[in-house]
């Protein structure tokens, strides 16, 4: 599978197109940028913040899967997609490892073929990856896959990470344009991505319901 590589669109000087499936193939996925095998401490907070548990939820580009194993086993009733077959074929792996029942499906953000609605829906690093066009596609599908009470807790790159390699920058002006169509920020609050970087990129994390 040979998709368009968004997280490099900030670079023109680099490739635009990756075949996300052979990446997966060919890197250990515990050496991969984004790799965390904790849960988000942001998603965690808010969940106990608000009290939030046993729901059904959705988990976007989800990746080797460890988002969606954490909310497994704090006994939410988990679905994951991915745009990568194989991202898809490796998580299912670990989550088997792991003892935990997880659905997961390949599927495009963009082209979403999801069916069903889900009471939280979680983003760790998918929807930064997306060409600005596409923005208002995933927007309307979140809108349309979140229950009337459900919330989308969105963690992205923030414009006051330096430099332009990696995924494309947001600002909560140009978070709040696409989704105000169709959903209220309750947050959106300065984070960081944690993980096996040297340093920690900054982020914005947004809780935001219909």
């Amino acid at each position: 599978m040979t998709t368009t590589n968004n997280n490099q669109t900030n670079n023109p000087d680099r490739p635009t197109v990756i075949d996300w499936d052979k990446y997966y193939q060919e890197n250990d996925v515990e050496n991969m940028p984004w790799f965390a095998d904790h849960f988000d401490h942001d998603f965690d907070n808010t969940l106990s913040t608000l009290q939030l548990k046993n729901l059904t939820a959705l988990d976007l580009g989800t990746g080797p899967g460890t988002q969606a194993i954490h909310l497994a086993k704090k006994g939410f009733r988990v679905t994951a997609v991915d745009i990568s077959q194989a991202a898809i074929d490796s998580a299912t792996l670990r989550a088997q490892q792991e003892g935990v029942e997880i659905h997961f499906e390949q599927d495009d953000v963009k082209e979403s073929h999801i069916t069903g609605s889900f009471e939280i829906i979680i983003d760790r690093g998918c929807f930064h990856s997306l060409r600005p066009e596409h923005r208002p596609l995933y927007a309307k599908m979140i809108n349309d896959r979140l229950t009337d009470t459900g919330s989308l807790l969105l963690k992205c790159f923030s414009t006051k990470e330096p430099g332009t390699q990696g995924p494309n920058r947001l600002s909560e002006e140009m978070i709040r344009e696409v989704f105000s169509p169709f959903l209220k920020d309750i947050s959106i609050d300065d984070s960081e991505f944690r993980s096996k970087r040297a340093t920690n990129p900054k982020a914005l994390y947004c809780v935001m319901r219909k």
